[in-house]
C-alpha cells in the first residue's frame, strides 16, 4: 500500500567518475514514496546503475540523498544500508558462500542474529521465493534464474525498506521475467528498478522516470509516455 511518506529522495544528485571529463549523472531530483515501484529506463550509458550506486553510498556524488529520511554521508553510511537492498546486474557477484543458505543468511548473521534463527528465516524465504530445495546447492550450480531469485533472498531477508535492483529481468526468459514480475509486484517495500526492458517494468512498476545522458528527462505514471 502506497502512502506519501517517502523512502528515498533525491535533489540535484551529479556523479562523476575520477578522471572523466563528462557527469555519469547530472542534478537529478526525485522521490519514492513508500510501496511505490518505480522503473528507472534509459539506455545502457544513461546514468541508471551510477544512480543506485550513489543511493547505496558505492560512489562518490554532489548533491543530497535521503532514505527513509537519514541524510546519506560517510557518518550515516552503516544506517542507510540497513535500510537498503541492493541486487546487482549480475547476481554471481553477491553470491559469495559455498551454500545458498549460508550466502542467504548472511545479511542476518553480521547483524547480530543467531545462526540458527538466521537459516531458519532464509530457509522460510527461499520456499516463498521457489528455490527451498536449493538451501544446500553451491550457487555455481544454479540457473541465471536460480541465482537471482538466492540473490533476491539475500537482500530480502533482513527486511529493508528500499529496494534498489538494477536489471533484475536481464537474461531471464518470458516465464522466469513474468515470475519475477509477480514478486515485485506482491512485495510491499518501495522499489527502484533500473531497466531497459520496458515491457517487464510495464507490468510490476507503477510509475516511469526515463533517464538520458545522465538527467531525468520523463517522469510519468504511464508507461506508453516512454520511448527508448
Amino acid at each position: 500500500m502506497m502512502n506519501d511518506r517517502e523512502v528515498l529522495s533525491l535533489v540535484n544528485v551529479s556523479v562523476r567518475y575520477e578522471g572523466s571529463s563528462r557527469h555519469a549523472l547530472q542534478e537529478s531530483s526525485f522521490a519514492v514514496r513508500e510501496g511505490e515501484r518505480v522503473a528507472l529506463l534509459g539506455l545502457n550509458g544513461s546514468g541508471k546503475t551510477s544512480l543506485l550506486m550513489a543511493v547505496a553510498g558505492l560512489l562518490p556524488y554532489e548533491g543530497t540523498i535521503a532514505v527513509d529520511g537519514i541524510e546519506l554521508s560517510s557518518k550515516t553510511l552503516g544506517q542507510v544500508r540497513r535500510k537498503i537492498g541492493f541486487l546487482f546486474s549480475v547476481p554471481d557477484d553477491q553470491l559469495l558462500f559455498p551454500r545458498v543458505v549460508d550466502d542467504v543468511a548472511f545479511s542476518l548473521t553480521r547483524q547480530g542474529v543467531d545462526g540458527a534463527e538466521a537459516r531458519r528465516r532464509s530457509q522460510a524465504l527461499l520456499s516463498t521465493l521457489g528455490v527451498g530445495d536449493l538451501e544446500t546447492a553451491a550457487p555455481y550450480e544454479l540457473s541465471h534464474g536460480q541465482k537471482t531469485r538466492v540473490a533476491l533472498a539475500g537482500i530480502l531477508v533482513h527486511e529493508p525498506r528500499l529496494l534498489l535492483l538494477d536489471e533484475p529481468s536481464g537474461a531471464l526468459d518470458p516465464p522466469g521475467k513474468r515470475d519475477l514480475a509477480g514478486l515485485f509486484t506482491s512485495h510491499p517495500a518501495a522499489m527502484l528498478i533500473a531497466t531497459h526492458d520496458l515491457a517487464f517494468a510495464g507490468e510490476c512498476c507503477t510509475r516511469f522516470i526515463l533517464l538520458e545522458g545522465g538527467r531525468v528527462t520523463r517522469d510519468s505514471p504511464r508507461i506508453g509516455d516512454i520511448t527508448l
